[in-house]
C-alpha cells in the first residue's frame, strides 16, 4: 500500500470472535490509520500490525507480523515477515474477512493465466511484484468470488 491508499477505520477497534468462539481477533488503535492486532488461536497469541486500505471500492486489511521480542537473536534473524491482505467488509458489529485462495492462485499461476511476479516457498506462494502491480492484482481479483477462500465471519464481543 501507499499512504494515499490508507483509510481510517475506527469501527475496527475491539474484540471479535468467530461463530465457535475458537479464535479471537483484538484490534487496538495504534496510530492514525493503523492498529495492533492480537490474534488468538488455541490459546496462543500472535501479534500483527494492521492497516486498512481501499483499492477502488474494495476494503482490504493488510496484516504484517510483529517479530516476537522474547525470541533470541538467531531465531529473529531467520524470521521472514511478509504482508498479507484480507478482503474485508465491516458492517456494524460484523466483520467479514476473506483471504486470497492460494490453491486457486497457484493453479492460475501454473496455467500461466496470471502474470505477476512470485516465488514459491515450501507450499506457499509469495507475490513479489512492486506495490503498484500488487494493487492492480488485488483490485482485479476483489470482485472475483473464486479468487478468495471461504469467509471468516466475526462478531464484536467488546
Amino acid at each position: 500500500y501507499t499512504e494515499k491508499d490508507l483509510v481510517a477505520l475506527p469501527g475496527l477497534a475491539g474484540t471479535w470472535v468467530d461463530d465457535k468462539e475458537e479464535n479471537r481477533w483484538t484490534f487496538t488503535a495504534a496510530r492514525a490509520k493503523s492498529f495492533e492486532l492480537i490474534y488468538t488461536e488455541k490459546g496462543t497469541d500472535s501479534p500483527f500490525e494492521v492497516r486498512a486500505l481501499r483499492l477502488g471500492g474494495a476494503l482490504f486489511l493488510d496484516l504484517y507480523p510483529k517479530s516476537p521480542d522474547h525470541l533470541n537473536e538467531v531465531y529473529r534473524m531467520h524470521f521472514l515477515p511478509a504482508h498479507s491482505a484480507f478482503l474485508a467488509r465491516l458492517e456494524g458489529d460484523t466483520l467479514t474477512l476473506r483471504f486470497p485462495d492460494m490453491t486457486c492462485l497457484g493453479r492460475q499461476l501454473d496455467e500461466k493465466k496470471l502474470k505477476i511476479a512470485n516465488d514459491r516457498w515450501d507450499d506457499r506462494i509469495v507475490l513479489t511484484a512492486p506495490t503498484a502491480e500488487l494493487q492492480k492484482f488485488l483490485f482485479r481479483i476483489a470482485g472475483t468470488d473464486e479468487a478468495f477462500g471461504d469467509p471468516i465471519v466475526l462478531q464484536r464481543v467488546k
